[in-house]
């Protein structure tokens, strides 16, 4: 970690270092230094993991320039200090931020309080201005609902899932295109005080309908705090931005797919989080709950 230091802050020394919990996408370390003027700071490092640096090699360098830009718009995120895509001093890319005092730790705070704050700072990242040179690098995302192979994960109703979408192509009118998180749950919000400090990992962000954030948040509000706090964040988020909401029953069935094959691993960081009541067998049933509830949701809106 040495060379490391010496590129964020030249002449620096290590005094400590701890891994950071919280993430199956990358791992994180914390490092304390001493700088040149002798006071004490304290970085993060968070390398890519396998997963990511396959399917989002340049994610450091755009994360990098996203926070730069996001932090201008008083979106709450970390200080990017420096990335490194060469894979020379780690094992793969990473980048160095500031550190953010507080926890993401989903045992603690008012839970109404807490989703109602991240509806309202969610409609403040979508509405984030994306055309700026800043922020090129981002594309609009297609909506894909074919499997990736044969497999179906049947305890996730994944066949049930994928018909309804399937027998819906051509229907859905999507609401203006938006900047979009693309990973906007519990776990990526870090409190102090009951004050939410910084959004992080923000490396799936990408362009298009906004109601692809509010499923996701949705869907792990409802695994993280229950369904009364997935209405709340719902509503908040609701009484914020005008959109057409007809559609958000399918956009809850279209991200109910991100877990298909994988919730058990998913599951894994929730005690990491505080939460070991919340497991893959909660999470299936929770998940089953709100399928069926979209599904129910588009059959009464065709009549």
């Amino acid at each position: 970690m040495e060379k490391i230091i010496d590129l964020v802050e030249p002449g620096g020394s290590l005094v400590r270092q701890w891994p950071l919990g919280g993430g199956i996408s990358c791992s994180m370390t914390a490092l304390e230094i001493k700088t040149p003027n002798g006071m004490n700071q304290r970085l993060v490092v968070r390398e890519v993991g396998e997963w990511s640096f396959e399917n989002y090699p340049n994610s450091v360098q755009n994360e990098y320039e996203l926070l730069r830009y996001l932090r201008d718009c008083e979106i709450p995120v970390a200080i990017p200090r420096h990335f490194d895509l060469s894979c020379k001093l780690l094992a793969r890319p990473f980048l160095v931020l500031d550190y953010v005092e507080g926890s993401p730790d989903l045992t603690v705070g008012d839970r109404t309080q807490r989703v109602t704050i991240m509806a309202e700072n969610l409609a403040k990242i979508h509405s984030v201005d994306v055309a700026v040179p800043a922020l090129a690098f981002m594309k609009p995302s297609a909506i894909n609902i074919r499997p990736t192979d044969d497999r179906l994960d049947d305890d996730l109703q994944e066949g049930k899932i994928r018909s309804v979408l399937e027998s819906m192509i051509g229907q859905v009118a999507e609401n203006r295109y938006t900047f979009r998180h693309g990973d906007y749950w519990p776990g990526n919000m870090v409190w102090k005080n009951d004050q939410l400090a910084a959004v992080i990992d923000w490396e799936e962000t990408s362009i298009g309908d906004p109601l692809f954030d509010v499923a996701i948040t949705r869907l792990d509000v409802l695994w993280a705090y229950g369904e009364e706090a997935m209405l709340t964040f719902t509503n908040a988020y609701q009484d914020k931005v005008d959109l057409d909401y007809t559609f958000l029953p399918w956009w809850d069935l279209r991200i109910s797919l991100r877990p298909m094959q994988n919730i058990s691993t998913w599951a894994t960081s929730f005690p990491l989080l505080g939460r070991t009541d919340v497991t893959s067998d909660s999470m299936t049933s929770a998940h089953r709950w709100f399928v069926d509830l979209a599904i129910d949701a588009l059959r009464h809106s065709k009549g």
